[in-house]
């Protein structure tokens, strides 16, 4: 149900100095989950003082995976390769989707779509598919109890290790919150758990955002940034409303990407496990990216 659009990829124009070993922080509070109306929020913060680190757990549609939004005043840009891991159980993989900026309170916060099937084995899932989608949420939920820590261990001034414990309990409170905002999109949480199809889009996603469509004054002053989408589909496969759910970046990739993709996009409706039509929804998120961010 959910898909990424990349209009363009550079690499951090940075050098590669040696990386420190990760120090490992403590939890300084509680999880907290938050709803809002297009998402849900697992949030805690690890360490002290100037290693203090916030980690985000974003859901805006059914797992499996979520976004990551990790901000901290030690985590600068360094290096050309960001790479992470939950552990144990996975080797340090290079992150989908990196985003970084700056935050509120002048922190860099790193924004990348992740999830805990390993690496290696997410490469082999076509998440198109209704078998693979269920084979990963069934991989995420065994693993869930055996996290012990999020690792940064590339990329950035400090190297991290936050000390997370079982993810279990965190995450099924993220699903509880993600079938209640099912409900309130108008969505019955098991009629789309069980669909034997979701919304399939008729033609490649890419070519309904495209480097022509990048917002000139955007491109001009070199930002990047990403928005992300949730298109409600009726029986007959019609788009019939796009939210935005988040927006990393310019007011101005904002006002085109619902209005490009509602005119592009095209799918087959969903199918229910009886078999017949029914409205659905996906989700996408549109990452504008320049050569020179």
């Amino acid at each position: 149900m959910s898909r990424t659009i990349v209009l363009a990829v550079s690499a951090l124009a940075v050098s590669t100095p040696l990386q420190a070993a990760p120090i490992a922080l403590e939890p300084s509070s509680k999880w907290n989950l938050s709803y809002d109306k297009e998402a849900c929020r697992l949030v805690r913060i690890f360490g002290e003082g100037e290693n203090q680190v916030a980690a985000q757990f974003v859901r805006y549609v059914p797992g499996p995976g979520f976004d990551m939004y990790v901000s901290g005043k030690s985590l600068d840009p360094q290096g050309k390769q960001f790479e992470y891991r939950f552990a144990p159980g996975d080797e340090p993989g290079e992150a989908s989707n990196l985003l970084y900026g700056q935050n509120d309170e002048g922190m860099t916060t790193w924004q990348f779509s992740t999830g805990l099937v390993p690496h290696a084995e997410y490469k082999a899932l076509e998440m198109e598919k209704p078998e693979d989608r269920k084979a990963a949420i069934l991989r995420e939920s065994d693993r869930a109890p055996t996290i012990t820590s999020f690792e940064i261990s590339k990329g950035v001034s400090q190297p991290v290790a936050l000390q997370t414990g079982s993810l279990l309990k965190p995450l099924e409170a993220m699903g509880a919150c993600m079938d209640d905002l099912m409900r309130s999109w108008g969505f019955d949480p098991q009629v789309q758990r069980n669909l034997i199809s979701s919304p399939e889009p008729k033609s490649e996603p890419g070519r309904w955002v495209t480097p022509r469509d990048y917002p000139a004054g955007a491109l001009r002053k070199n930002l990047s940034g990403s928005v992300r989408v949730r298109l409600d589909i009726d029986e007959a496969g019609e788009v019939t409303d796009c939210t935005i759910q988040q927006a990393f970046s310019d007011p101005a990739f904002r006002l085109s990407v619902c209005n490009l993709i509602k005119k592009r996009g095209r799918f087959k409706p969903a199918i229910n496990a009886g078999g017949d039509p029914v409205k659905s929804f996906w989700g996408t998120s549109v990452v504008f990216i320049t050569s020179g961010s």
